[in-house]
């Protein structure tokens, strides 16, 4: 049983994946060998295709983000490539229609992968998702989007997506910068403002800067300073902004007086460390004791050391502390209950079990540390690091001399309206931004006085005195109520502030005071949805009503409404030909010939609190599965799953079947003609098959393709198998119901009689079916709209197959045309149906991938562009024009220390070398290309490639392990194929000339 169960579920590639993982993670084979093919010289799309599969790059790639944690540079690098390899692997070049959406699935799958070290059975199902998720079907794409709680985002990539509050390792998190950027992009997330506590670790904001450039993520680094306000610590979080980008900071990092201040940062860490060793000093004497009982287990007390070391790079924390307490009574407690069930051969009570999957971080610092000595400040300000004694204004002037421009915000946890209105008007403008909602706190259940607070932000901001009046007699009120030891003083500065209106107003005349929300996640907690709000006007309508509606638990509606709007540009087309530009600005008049972009904008992100908004948390709280064993298969859940994981040539072949047999039975039940009743099924299958392959056959290159190019390497065979059992299924509707009973029982018109009614019925009818079936296949919109076209070209092109058929008929005498019409009418109009859609689907197809390629070699010119003109600086006193020609000189000219120079030309060169023989369409788009540069620039491109001339050194490299040790493919490739590309593409830049009528290209000199 278990060895049918082998062959009928998942894939030898998915046993093939988990085996070189598992080589990986146990060392036998070597990750730095596959870390080579992460250089940024190498295309994803070029020679390294040669060395490993995608999936053991990708893979390999992500365990390197994952499981690296060293604050060194060789780590920082190691973290950062494997991220700009993911990126160019599985995000940029994804022919998907949902190219981000899947990318993002394939992230989460891929982590879910690497983490999942004990249930086979699980790997195994990851494994086979992740294969599939390379392969991007909608329909799985969204279900697996679902599944782990990721919103289907806009494939435009314009929501509003944005955590204002994050916390990484480097201060009470758990993922490094570099994993901290993935994951908000996994999520979705546009904006992100990193914390750090005191001061900014400077490799940390050179991590975190240079992985959100990669990703594309517009990420701000704000610092949490402490200050003492009226006896408690308030904190805000200062972030500097106005630099060109990450070496901009990094220098303002280096500044002395900037360093001088970080250097109060660090002093006053340090203080708080103390603190937090004291918190657990703390537990150790007063709280172990009750926490061993309430257990039934005999911890020993942590020391400082131990809880150092298991802290390693953040700033110590109540997190860290109640993180490690939770871990090791999980343990104790687990080993008890084995101990138990192996003593007594009896199953623990489920109430202990129970209290096992209870044990958090969350319940142990609420139940087990005290806080309060945290954020309580000694009797003796002068105790406290100079830093923490600044008054808010104090601090605000200090700030102020470090940085010309940065935003302030007011963190208002543990503030009451009272405080938020003295300490406004205090620092009289210059507090930029409130927090008005901290996702922490929101369900922690402190969020007194928001709503005014919010009251107060849009009084000040609009003007409003008689708003503004009422808010401030307010507070009064309260205060006299109070019972603040510093009552009658707080009276007294609040009527102050009453008298003093007009010019606590004109603080916020000329720049509005921002709203501030974030989730403050450090991505240790159960209780919290982890990073991420989203505005929900900005998703797709249906994603909306899930968040709106409330139909997925996990989703959680925030009591804040932002306002925002869709702002829409219309961009103008560009195009080299004249013929071109005449056409756009004829389509110009009528409002064509625009590409349309859609971007949101957000107004006011807190413009009402109180009631569930438009805002949700993103993601839910994830449930790990159950393990299972493979002989567990009545606990697989339903057919559905098991159909998923079922082995894919299988699948293949079930999926026609079930395309053939309704089909057969059609035209065998209905058909007295022996060639229809059991040859139509076949036929009609035939037609859809081979208009499958054709189409895919022409999309990528059509008998214009490389030599190396394979037909069958154009096509999805699990495409064809879909195409193949929906339109097996459509026989018993188009040909039977709709033919026979509909058209010529009940009304009696006939192709004979009425063909443009018949085709048009039948075309309508099959229109229909296909828009169905492409909505449960998870198509976008744009794709079902279009399958209309077909229906509606398929017609005339059935009628004209009716007449040519009746006339070939005629002509040979053949008797019975009307009958032979009819009954191949349903054939007919599958026939002109499926020539029309391979027509449109085709080129598409070849749209797609020319548009693929198109970027592949923008991509790389760039780089070949810019090698170039290092050299040119390199030798300024020389012809490069002319080193080019004789790429013997031109190696040879280049200093030792510039020998990683000579490595990314060659690497360069055998890229392309690869795209011009391996890639789709990818002839025709450099061809594209090349025709729209200056003269220059494609001598320089052509003249480029020559070193693909020095064998030598070429070799040499593959022999030394530049795409690691399994070279001996992409060697032979190179050897076998550079001087026929060489010739090619001078001869396409020598056609290329004749059509400009330009003067012959220069030639090779030499070797």
């Amino acid at each position: 049983m278990r060895k049918l169960l082998d062959k009928l579920l998942f894939d030898k590639a998915d046993y093939g994946l988990l085996n070189t993982l598992s080589e990986i993670i146990n060392g036998s084979r070597s990750q730095k060998q596959l870390r080579k093919l992460f250089e940024p010289c190498f295309h994803p799309r070029g020679i390294k295709e040669l060395a490993a599969p995608k999936e053991i790059r990708i893979i390999t790639a992500m365990l390197d983000l994952l499981e690296s944690q060293e604050q060194t540079p060789e780590g920082l690098e190691q973290r950062l490539s494997a991220l700009r390899s993911l990126r160019d692997e599985i995000v940029d070049g994804n022919p998907s229609e949902l190219r981000l959406n899947a990318a993002r699935v394939l992230m989460q799958l891929m982590k879910e992968l690497i983490r999942e070290r004990k249930d086979p059975i699980r790997q195994l199902k990851l494994a086979h998702d992740m294969r599939t998720a390379l392969l991007a079907p909608p329909r799985f794409i969204r279900r697996q989007l679902k599944k782990y709680h990721l919103l289907e985002m806009p494939e435009e990539w314009n929501q509003i997506a944005f955590d204002y509050h994050v916390h990484d390792v480097n201060t009470k998190g758990r993922k490094t910068p570099t994993h901290l950027i993935m994951d908000a992009w996994i999520k979705g997330i546009r904006e992100l403002q990193v914390i750090y506590y005191n001061y900014v670790p400077r490799y940390a904001a050179e991590e975190l800067l240079r992985a959100a450039e990669i990703m594309d993520v517009d990420v701000r680094i704000g610092v949490e300073l402490a200050t003492v306000f009226r006896g408690r610590i308030t904190e805000m979080i200062w972030a500097p902004r106005g630099f060109s980008g990450t070496a901009d900071f990094l220098s303002y990092l280096d500044r002395e007086e900037v360093r001088n201040f970080q250097a109060q940062g660090v002093a006053a860490a340090e203080y708080k460390k103390k603190q937090v060793l004291a918190v657990l000093d703390d537990f150790n004497c007063n709280r172990l004791n009750a926490l061993n009982t309430e257990f039934g287990i005999e911890m020993a007390p942590i020391s400082q050391a131990e809880f150092l070391d298991s802290v390693r790079y953040g700033q110590p924390a109540l997190e860290h502390i109640a993180e490690l307490i939770a871990g090791r009574v999980f343990q104790l407690v687990q080993n008890r209950i084995d101990k138990a069930e192996n003593d007594n051969n009896q199953p623990e009570p489920a109430a202990t079990r129970k209290k096992l999957s209870d044990i958090s971080g969350d319940y142990i610092r609420s139940n087990y540390l005290s806080a309060e000595r945290l954020y309580s400040p000694p009797a003796d300000l002068s105790e406290l690091p100079e830093i923490n004694q600044y008054t808010q204004n104090e601090l605000i002037d200090r700030l102020r001399g470090i940085s010309s421009g940065f935003r302030l915000t007011l963190n208002l946890s543990g503030l009451k309206l009272e405080d938020v209105l003295e300490i406004l008007y205090d620092c009289r403008g210059r507090i930029t931004h409130l927090e008005l909602f901290n996702l922490k706190d929101y369900i922690l259940g402190e969020f007194d006085d928001k709503e005014d607070i919010n009251l107060l932000r849009q009084a000040l901001n609009r003007g409003n005195v008689i708003q503004l009046k009422q808010i401030v007699r307010q507070v009064i009120a309260r205060l006299e109520k109070s019972a603040y030891a510093d009552r009658d003083e707080r009276i007294a500065k609040t009527r102050r502030i009453l008298l003093d209106l007009p010019h606590f107003i004109d603080f916020y005349s000329r720049s509005e005071l921002g709203a501030r929300l974030g989730s403050d996640s450090a991505s240790r907690s159960r209780k919290l949805h982890g990073m991420g709000l989203i505005v929900a006007d900005s998703l797709s309508p249906a994603i909306r009503r899930r968040l709106l509606h409330g139909t997925d638990s996990e989703l959680e509606r925030l009591p804040v409404t932002a306002r925002a709007h869709l702002s829409r540009s219309y961009l103008p087309k560009d195009t080299s030909s004249g013929w071109g530009k005449r056409m756009l600005g004829i389509m110009r008049r009528f409002h064509a010939g625009y590409r349309v972009k859609d971007q949101w904008v957000l107004d006011d992100g807190v413009a009402k609190m109180g009631r569930p908004g438009n805002i949700a948390s993103m993601g839910g709280f994830y449930q790990p599965q159950p393990s299972f064993s493979r002989n567990d298969i009545l606990l697989w859940r339903g057919m559905g799953e098991l159909w998923q994981y079922l082995n894919s040539n299988l699948k293949i072949v079930l999926k026609v079947l079930a395309g053939l047999i309704p089909a057969f039975l059609s035209f065998s039940l209905t058909r007295n003609w022996w060639l229809l009743a059991y040859g139509g099924a076949f036929i009609w299958l035939g037609i859809t098959g081979g208009r499958n392959i054709i189409q895919a056959v022409l999309g990528g290159g059509g008998l214009k393709r490389s030599s190396l190019l394979k037909w069958n390497d154009f096509i999805s065979w699990q495409r064809v198998a879909d195409s193949l059992m929906f339109t097996g299924l459509s026989v018993p509707l188009l040909d039977y119901v709709v033919k026979t009973l509909l058209l010529s029982r009940w009304l009696g018109i006939t192709a004979d009689t009425n063909p443009l009614l018949t085709y048009t019925a039948i075309a309508l009818a099959n229109g229909a079916y296909i828009n169905w079936h492409n909505v449960l296949r998870g198509f976008t919109r744009t794709a079902i709209v279009g399958n209309w076209f077909r229906t509606i070209f398929s017609i005339p092109l059935a009628i004209l197959f009716n007449l040519i058929i009746a006339g070939i008929l005629a002509f040979f005498g053949i008797h019975g045309v009307a009958a032979i019409l009819e009954n191949w009418a349903a054939i007919i109009s599958k026939l002109a149906s499926d020539c029309v859609a391979g027509v449109i689907e085709g080129y598409a197809d070849r749209v797609k991938n020319i548009s693929l390629r198109l970027q592949d070699y923008h991509q790389k010119t760039i780089l070949l562009f810019k090698n170039y003109a290092k050299l040119e600086l390199m030798f300024p006193e020389q012809d490069v024009m002319g080193m080019l020609k004789s790429p013997k000189v031109l190696v040879k000219s280049l200093p030792a220390e510039n020998s990683h120079l000579e490595k990314v030309l060659f690497i360069n060169a055998i890229d392309l070398l690869y795209f011009w023989m391996y890639q789709p369409q990818s002839r025709n788009a450099l061809a594209r290309i090349m025709s729209r540069m200056a003269p220059e620039e494609r001598d320089i491109l052509v003249l480029s490639q020559n070193v693909l001339k020095r064998e030598k050194e070429i070799g040499q490299l593959f022999i030394d392990g530049v795409i690691g040790k399994n070279f001996s493919r992409a060697l032979a490739f190179y050897l076998d194929y550079a001087e026929i590309y060489l010739e090619q593409l001078r001869a396409l830049n020598r056609r290329i000339n004749a059509e400009q009528n330009l003067s012959p290209a220069p030639e090779t000199q030499g070797q």
